[in-house]
């Protein structure tokens, strides 16, 4: 019965599991902003949403863009003249997504 009501020692071990992923998640924070201090991240890291700009603010993000400026970004920084995208895709569980058609992607079935 999905209604029933979790024991205590079941949340403590659920508590456990969220408290274990939230060390993850901060230690992955603050390997990739190393600008930012483990207090800095401990504080923001209390399940708040951030808007991409709040998140450019406080130094979670290095700018704001689309997949698009992301490709585009991409291929400055490879030097390659050209580059191509290729998406991996289920196309019967994922679907056609705002992604799909951006820019020239060649699909390959898994």
């Amino acid at each position: 019965d999905p209604l029933v009501r979790r024991s205590e020692q079941e949340g403590r071990m659920l508590q456990a599991i969220v408290d274990k992923q939230h060390e993850k998640f901060i230690k992955v924070v603050q390997d990739g902003r190393p600008k930012l201090s483990g207090q800095q991240v401990r504080d923001m890291a209390d399940g708040r949403i951030f808007t991409a700009e709040e998140a450019k603010e406080r130094g979670l993000i290095d700018t704001i863009g689309y997949l698009d400026d992301a490709y585009k970004r991409l291929t400055q920084l490879s030097g390659f003249p050209k580059n191509r995208l290729v998406r991996y895709s289920n196309t019967w569980l994922t679907g056609n997504n705002i992604y799909t058609n951006s820019f020239p992607i060649e699909l390959l079935p898994n």
